[in-house]
This record gives C-alpha cells, sequence and structure tokens, in this order.
C-alpha cells in the first residue's frame, strides 16, 4: 500500500472514527485503513464506521494499526502537510518512521462502488512551467517601450 495524502486531512479522520467507536475506550482500539479507489479509508475493525477521502494512490492495500498510536504519529508530523505513506507486510512507514502493523492486504477493497477515471493530462503529473521573463508579462500594456541603454 503506498499513497499521498493530506495530514490535516487524514488526522481529522482518524480522530473522528476514534470518537465514534461504540464500547471501547478511543486508545484502545485498532483502525482499519485502506487505499484503494483513489481514495483512502480508515474505518472500525468491526466496519460499523467508514471514512474516506480522495487522493493520490499508487499502491492499494489495507492494514489495521493501533488508534491511539497512529493519531500521535499524526500529530507528531504538524509541520508536514502532505504525507507519503507506505505499508506492506513489515509494517507500516511515513519518512523515516516504521511502526508494525497488525493484518495487511495488499489488496484493498472499498467499502462501496467508486468510479475511478484514469489521469489523461500528463501535464498535472509533471513539473510546472517557469514563469514568463518579465518582458513578455508586460505585453499589452503601454509601457511596452525597450529599455534605453
Amino acid at each position: 500500500m503506498k499513497f499521498t495524502i493530506e495530514r490535516k486531512t487524514l488526522f481529522r479522520m482518524v480522530e473522528f472514527i476514534r470518537e465514534k467507536m461504540p464500547g471501547r475506550k478511543r486508545g484502545d482500539a485498532p483502525l482499519n485503513l485502506r487505499a484503494c479507489a483513489a481514495r483512502v479509508f480508515v474505518a472500525t475493525c468491526d466496519g460499523c464506521c467508514v471514512l474516506g477521502c480522495e487522493t493520490l494512490v499508487l499502491e492499494d492495500g489495507e492494514c489495521v494499526v493501533p488508534g491511539r498510536l497512529f493519531s500521535r504519529i499524526l500529530k507528531s508530523y504538524g509541520g508536514q502537510k502532505i504525507l507519503a505513506i507506505e505499508a506492506d507486510e513489515t509494517g507500516l512507514r511515513i519518512g523515516g518512521f516504521s511502526m508494525p502493523v497488525k493484518d495487511y492486504s495488499p489488496t484493498g477493497i472499498p467499502p462501496a462502488d467508486f468510479q475511478v477515471f484514469s489521469v489523461t493530462d500528463l501535464g498535472v503529473l509533471g513539473s510546472q512551467p517557469e514563469a514568463p521573463a518579465q518582458h513578455e508579462r508586460s505585453r499589452g500594456t503601454t509601457n511596452d517601450r525597450p529599455p534605453r541603454i
């Protein structure tokens, strides 16, 4: 499983799920983290509450992480806007940090049917064009005179 996501969005989803877990202390419950169908889902392990958001999913997958620990880890990355998260049988990795996962599956199954479109504009994946030169930006104004030497 490999995806990138806005840290604040993932943190809010994790905290909301932890608050809504029925019959358990918030800190004790594990969370199901799923990346599939161009979305990331955070759910209770019994599946009664699921939240998701669209994001860039590079590899599908699913794992179970400790709720309180995962929340604290996300909070510690407060200075970063976007997180790149990877998970496999050996654990979950965010940057240089690694933590064990309880269950891992290389195939994530979305909780409902979603329509996924492929990227057809490759310009959004590449680098941004450079800003135009100063004389090109002023074109069309009354100050189109060349500089005096």
